[in-house]
């Protein structure tokens, strides 16, 4: 018989039927998607419903979902793991947030029936995608079957948490949790859930090989050559087309100039940049609130209706203006050219995923210029604010992600700082849009913000808390140059820690996580806290020790200076007392009063 392939496109209510297994055969790496990624694909095909519930989504293809039939209704994953996954948490999102926000009082049966819906979908109760890694498999096996897992250093829970807090804020779009407007909201709801089964598709490439011999080298060609057609592909297509032929070598030269150039910046996860993001972060800075906004996989779209063929060249060079820019905020640590201050803020905005603030700090750059006080100034205050605001109160963004629109206008109008820090800080409009943080809120909710918070978003804490420590130096340290640690481990070795048992609930506190200089973590994580505290002798490379020891004695920094070295022991006791300190020195590392102060009304 040989081998045959079949391709055609499979919706979502297809791939999620009930019935298909999938299995993720051994020669795939195991699930690695990080939470940039997973946020990309919500906006992708969800984020339209967060502006307007009601709209109305057109078709969507996710690409290629590469299957080799087993036998009837089962399958290996070839190529397409990690997008069938994570659909299959946005679905289990979906349901959970379903549950907690519909009323209690009310009648539940459209609840049922949708809550049915999704556990039919996803094979509750049975295994719809067997994973290769053994811990994945359980923790997505519990998220599947509504279990308590909280495994906060997997991959897959960290993305599902991150969609529950997109599907919390869907529901709460909806107006599925207000008793008098429920039944409504669940229509929309369920007309959302039909949107993403029947209008979302892959092209499903079915392999029927009889020996199943050739699955890795497909695998392998489809992951080392394959070169998908990217936004910026199709741009750059558009602007050698429409410039005179005999400025094409100049153009195209002078295009990939700035490609080159900036794809060497890489993303937080490790992984480069493309071409799409410069595109999309330059014009991202450029649009006011005279312009409709762009997403990601409309960029050639918008392009093509901004940029007419008389000012292309401008537009060339509206990018070449920008790359370093985009560069420097994207990746501060590679940046040598920059303000501490506003290196700082740029790591949070990265730490943080604030992507809507990148907006208005690349017009700052660009109006007022990179080394310009009000532009750290600015930069800092959003990053604050954000912080604040999104990940300790857990506030709705879709105010933020409106005002950073705003000031982005105002900054390219020419609005001085003190307008745009108005904007963010005290404007409202007439309906009560705004939903403002009082800055009092902060204390009391940090601790259980903090707790959930993943290494990026901790590490944005302590820097910030040593920033606050050393106000009186006349220089910041560079986050980049020190890496996150657990006092207690939050891994094995935990042999010379006694009471064990009684710290493990505690790891992932405030309390129990530090600073220490880049590369100590592999020498110190092996040792009980005395060693850990007094030093651990090492000739290791790359390492920079303090008399042949490296331990928080030797460190440079507050945050072991003043509350580690001064201890004896490490027990829960002592997590709480070093996190009560460490609350209320966040009071002052995030006070905007400062700012408040600096506000200015427009006349």
């Amino acid at each position: 018989m040989g081998r045959s392939y079949t391709a055609e496109a499979w919706d979502l209510g297809t791939v999620f039927d009930g019935k298909t297994e999938y299995t993720i055969p051994d020669y795939q790496r195991s699930y690695a998607w990080n939470l940039e990624r997973v946020e990309d694909l919500w906006e992708d095909l969800m984020g339209g419903y967060l502006d307007n519930p009601d709209s109305k989504r057109g078709e969507y293809v996710l690409g290629p979902l590469v299957l080799a039939k087993q036998k009837r209704d089962a399958y290996e994953v070839v190529d397409g793991q990690q997008r069938l996954v994570t659909l299959a948490l946005m679905l289990c999102a979906l349901r959970d947030s379903l549950q907690t926000h519909h009323p209690s009082a009310n009648d539940t049966s459209d609840l049922d029936n949708a809550m049915r819906e999704i556990d039919d979908s996803i094979n509750r109760g049975r295994e719809m995608i067997r994973l290769n890694n053994g811990s994945d498999r359980t923790v997505f096996d519990g998220i599947r079957d509504s279990a308590d897992t909280r495994e906060r250093s997997n991959a897959i829970y960290r993305n599902y948490a991150k969609l529950r807090t997109f599907t919390d804020e869907l529901c709460n779009k909806c107006g599925i949790g207000d008793p008098e407007s429920h039944r409504s909201g669940m229509h929309r709801f369920h007309r959302i859930l039909t949107d993403l089964r029947r209008k979302i598709s892959f092209v499903c490439v079915n392999i029927d090989d009889e020996d199943h011999s050739r699955q890795y080298q497909i695998f392998e060609s489809l992951n080392s050559k394959g070169q998908s057609l990217r936004q910026a592909d199709l741009i750059k297509n558009y602007v050698l087309n429409t410039v005179d032929p005999k400025m094409r070598k100049e153009v195209g030269d002078r295009w990939n100039d700035i490609m080159r150039k900036f794809v060497l910046t890489a993303k937080a996860s490790g992984r480069k940049m493309t071409p799409d993001d410069i595109i999309y972060d330059s014009m991202f800075s450029r649009l006011t609130k005279s312009h409709e906004d762009v997403r990601k996989r409309t960029l050639y779209r918008a392009v093509k209706a901004r940029y007419e063929t008389s000012n292309i060249i401008e537009y060339l060079g509206q990018l070449e203006e920008d790359v370093d820019f985009i560069k420097a905020i994207t990746n501060p640590g590679h940046s040598s050219d920059m303000p501490p201050k506003l290196r700082h803020a740029c790591h949070g905005l990265r730490q943080l995923r604030a992507v809507s603030f990148k907006r208005p700090i690349i017009a700052a750059c660009r109006k007022w210029g990179m080394w310009d006080p009000r532009t750290a100034d600015l930069a800092d205050c959003l990053v604050k604010f954000f912080f604040v605001y999104r990940t300790v109160c857990k506030k709705d963004i879709d105010p933020l992600k409106r005002n950073a629109r705003r000031i982005t206008g105002q900054i390219i109008d020419g609005a001085g700082l003190d307008r745009v820090l108005w904007t963010l800080l005290k404007y409202e409009t007439p309906s009560g849009e705004r939903d403002y943080v009082d800055m009092g809120e902060l204390e009391n909710m940090f601790d259980d913000a903090v707790f959930d918070l993943g290494d990026a978003e901790a590490k944005y804490v302590l820097v910030s808390l040593e920033h606050a420590l050393q106000s009186q130096r006349d220089t910041l340290i560079n986050g980049a140059d020190f890496e996150l640690e657990h006092i207690f481990p939050n891994k094995s070795g935990t042999g010379h820690w006694p009471g064990s048992d009684e710290l493990i609930p505690h790891t992932n506190r405030l309390g129990n996580v530090t600073l220490i200089e880049k590369g100590w973590h592999s020498i110190l994580r092996r040792h009980g806290f005395s060693y850990k505290k007094d030093g651990v002798e090492t000739t290791k490379k790359r390492i920079n020790p303090v008399g042949g020891l490296v331990g928080y004695s030797q460190s440079g920094l507050e945050l072991n200076k003043r509350y580690l070295v001064e201890t004896d022991q490490w027990t829960v006791a002592e997590i709480a007392e070093r996190e009560r300190r460490l609350k209320q020195l966040a009071a002052d590392a995030w006070n905007l009063s400062g700012y408040a102060g600096m506000a200015r009304a427009p006349p």
